[in-house]
């Protein structure tokens, strides 16, 4: 739908949990909503539109969005996303962050900042207001149970960083 970023899909007991950011009006510059529908068919702007909002997690001039989930064994959802903010001259802060979502309750953890860009080394920036950028685009789970997390930096280069 027009004015919706971040729509990210995650099969849960045979319906397809669907996370969207839907931006403008109350919703700001992105908030997350949730939904849930029987079958892939089923997703389009008509229903994306409907997603119930997961209340209480920015503050009036932050966004945010999913970016990554992974199915729990107890049916929530781990949630991996981004927190952002834009400062009064104009420069953009992101973070990758993360929450548990409880989908039957329509219930959130409160949001962890778990990576920012000084977590990286220093690297180009598309601007000097994108230098304090860090966008998730993926991760990996090990065996080990260590995961790496694949990130753009400064929207001009790229990253990972392996928790273990």
């Amino acid at each position: 739908p027009a004015g919706m970023k971040d729509v990210r899909l995650v099969p849960r007991g045979g319906r397809i949990g669907i996370f969207t950011r839907p931006q403008r009006g109350n919703n700001g510059r992105g908030k997350i909503g949730y939904t849930e529908l029987d079958q892939i068919t089923d997703i389009g702007s008509n229903n994306l539109i409907k997603a119930k909002i997961i209340e209480n997690q920015f503050a009036e001039q932050e966004w945010g969005g999913a970016n990554d989930l992974s199915l729990l064994a107890n049916g929530n959802i781990l949630v991996y996303g981004h927190i952002a903010y834009e400062d009064p001259d104009n420069t953009k802060h992101y973070y990758v962050s993360s929450f548990i979502y409880d989908p039957e309750n329509h219930l959130a953890s409160p949001i962890k900042i778990i990576l920012t860009r000084e977590n990286f080394p220093k690297s180009a920036a598309k601007t000097v207001k994108h230098q304090d950028i860090i966008f998730l685009g993926g991760k990996i789970c090990q065996p080990d149970r260590s995961i790496t997390f694949y990130v753009g930096l400064s929207d001009a280069a790229a990253g990972c960083y392996k928790f273990i």
